[in-house]
C-alpha cells in the first residue's frame, strides 16, 4: 500500500496492507496515478526519459511547452507518462500507455492506461482513462 494511503488510514491498526478487492486495487492505483501526474520532476522530458528516476526526480516533467494537437508531442508525453508508471507504480505490470488529442476540448489529451496488477495470487487486468491538461499540466479522470 503506497504511503500516503497508510498515512491516511482512518483505523490505525486494522489495516494489514492488503487490499481485498479488484475495485480497492484499482481505486488505490488509481489515486496514486493522479498525485504522479500531478507532480513535476525537475528534469526535462528528454532528461527524465533518459534519467535513472531517483526519489528527487518523482513525478512527471512540465510539458505545458507540448501541444495535445501535435502528433509527436503526443508522443512525447506518452514515453514520458510510460517512463513514470514503470518507475513510480510498481504494482502495474505490463502497462501500456496510450495518449491521443481529446476531440472535445483543444488543449487536452485523453490517456488510457491498460495494466496487469497482482492481487493475492491472481493477476487481474486493470485499466484508467484519464484527461492530461497539457497546457496546465495537470491530470483528472476522464469522465
Amino acid at each position: 500500500m503506497p504511503l500516503f494511503e497508510r498515512l491516511a488510514t482512518e483505523m490505525p491498526g486494522h489495516d494489514n496492507g492488503m487490499l481485498e478487492t479488484t475495485l480497492s486495487l484499482q481505486r488505490s492505483i488509481g489515486q496514486e496515478l493522479h498525485r504522479l501526474f500531478n507532480t513535476r520532476s525537475p528534469l526535462g522530458l528528454t532528461a527524465y526519459v533518459a534519467g535513472g528516476g531517483t526519489v528527487l526526480d518523482y513525478g512527471v516533467p512540465d510539458f505545458s511547452s507540448l501541444s495535445a494537437q501535435s502528433t509527436p508531442d503526443l508522443e512525447r508525453l506518452q514515453a514520458a507518462l510510460a517512463v513514470a508508471i514503470a518507475r513510480y507504480e510498481p504494482r502495474l505490470l505490463n502497462a501500456s500507455v496510450e495518449v491521443n488529442a481529446s476531440h472535445e476540448r483543444q488543449g487536452l489529451a485523453l490517456v488510457h492506461i491498460a495494466a496487469d496488477a497482482q492481487l493475492g495470487q491472481e493477476m487481474h487486468r486493470i485499466e484508467f482513462e484519464m484527461l492530461q491538461d497539457v497546457v496546465a499540466g495537470s491530470a483528472r479522470n476522464a469522465p
